[in-house]
């Protein structure tokens, strides 16, 4: 029997590995999450603007150090794997709101866009509703917590994604609150985790080798 079911459990691995070969392609997401390292934290905080998550999104912040840490589900989306990283990735229902002198500014259902090099993000404010660009997306490795290495001309990674405030989101948070010079501030560090939705292909695959392996459990019994 036990060689039975290592037999089955090989060819599970075979078909899932035969599924997942060949060229790199746009492979459909949904999972994990986006952990992002709001460097800038102490230099809004000083500012006096505050932020806190809404949704889906988790928080984890230490006051004394000026250290937050969001988190973001990801819920969809398409990236080219395992190479060029394009594509995007979807962050439905969660968001964070921003405000400062009782003004806020609410973003939610971020967007990260690796080809465009922007993340957007649906907005609701005094001045502006819908859908914009937020954040430049900079390629950067994560140095020491609260840092991120530019690299120029360096390739999209799902491992480091600096993000820093875009032109529309200077206009838009200038218009807001009256505070004038954050294009251009580094938001923070963006990490990624990314889970690959099985195609429909490699899903019945997995279906007929997990029947066989069944019927031959049935089968030794008998």
């Amino acid at each position: 029997m036990r060689s039975m079911v290592s037999k089955g459990v090989l060819a599970l691995v075979t078909i899932f590995g035969l599924a997942a070969a060949g060229p790199a392609r746009a492979v459909p997401i949904a999972g994990d999450y986006t952990l992002v390292d709001v460097t800038s934290v102490g230099a809004l905080s000083g500012a006096g603007v505050t932020l806190e998550t809404l949704g889906s999104a988790e928080a984890f912040s230490s006051p004394a150090l000026g250290v937050l840490l969001a988190l973001f589900p990801v819920t969809g989306g398409d990236v080219d794997l395992p190479n060029s990283f394009a594509g995007t990735i979807e962050h439905q229902g969660s968001g964070l709101r921003l405000t400062f002198a009782g003004v806020p500014v609410e973003l939610t259902d971020f967007v990260i866009d690796t080809t465009t090099l922007k993340l957007t993000a649906t907005v609701a404010s005094t001045v502006f509703n819908g859908i914009t660009d937020i954040f430049d997306i900079v390629p950067c490795q994560s140095g020491p917590p609260g840092t991120c290495q530019t690299i120029p001309g360096g390739a999209v990674i799902p491992s480091a994604l600096g993000l820093r405030i875009s032109e529309n989101g200077g206009i838009l948070l200038a218009a807001s609150w009256g505070l004038p010079g954050l294009q251009g501030l580094q938001f923070g560090v963006a990490n990624t985790a990314l889970v690959a939705v099985p195609e429909p292909t490699t899903a019945l695959l997995a279906g007929a080798g997990l029947v066989g392996l069944a019927a031959a459990g049935r089968r030794r019994r008998a």
